[in-house]
């Protein structure tokens, strides 16, 4: 301010960008692109919003973009791990605490025990199609005989997990 002079345009309306976090996760889905997700703010409150970053092959250029998840995504998180599925377009999101870190382990509750699941691309035919018989296995289970071996199989394997 010693030159009482201001070189930035006020008319430019503010960037979007998240609000500074640690022990967040962050993953690069593409080359360009990546995921924030998560993590404790500057006030130590645990966030659970989810955050695109792009980044510009010109210079240092980037811009955020908020990623609104479509679903209930569970209890904020920090502290967390996420891991991506390129041949499925899936970023897992798993374990975590719901709770600053720092907190006495008197006081801390469980971890946060959902998997979140973030799709980046629409799930392949094969995929809503075994969806769709794991769902109405009762009803389908008699004509699984009709289904090649090697779906049987993944059919079974699935509905262990269960």
């Amino acid at each position: 301010m010693d030159s009482m002079m201001w070189s930035g345009n006020l008319t430019h309306p503010f960037e979007l960008n998240p609000e500074g976090r640690s022990w967040h996760s962050l993953t690069f889905i593409t080359d360009t692109r990546a995921i924030v997700y998560g993590g404790l703010n500057q006030y130590n409150i645990v966030l659970n919003d989810c955050w695109l970053l792009t980044l510009h092959s010109e210079g240092m250029d980037h811009e955020w973009q908020e990623f609104e998840l479509s679903y209930d995504h569970g209890e904020p998180r920090c502290s967390h791990t996420a891991c991506l599925f390129p041949a499925t377009g899936e970023l897992l999101i798993h374990s975590g605490s719901t709770q600053p870190f720092y907190e006495t382990r008197l006081k801390l509750k469980d971890h946060a025990e959902e998997l979140l699941v973030i799709h980046f691309t629409p799930k392949s035919l094969l995929r809503l199609c075994l969806d769709v018989v794991v769902t109405y296995e009762k009803k389908l289970r008699s004509e699984w005989w009709s289904v090649p071996a090697n779906l049987q199989k993944v059919l079974r394997d699935r509905l262990q997990q269960f």
